[in-house]
């Protein structure tokens, strides 16, 4: 599993982006998160994009960088 099936397809959702919608962990598996429902989100692709750059620092405050 990696996060990117995709749900559904040409979705206005929320953030008002036309886009595909994907399984997104809240917090990723390399930031410590779970495979685990309730760890899960749903997020259209450009909205999981841009989440990217919190992502990569949740990461490097999980393993000690800061």
């Amino acid at each position: 599993y990696d996060g990117r099936y995709t749900l559904q397809t040409n979705t206005l959702v929320s953030s008002g982006f036309p886009d595909m919608l994907v399984v997104d962990h809240v917090l990723t598996l390399r930031a410590g998160g779970r495979n685990a429902v309730d760890n899960f989100q749903t997020l259209c692709e450009t909205c999981n994009r841009q989440k990217i750059p919190a992502d990569n620092e949740a990461t490097r405050r999980h393993k000690g960088g800061g």
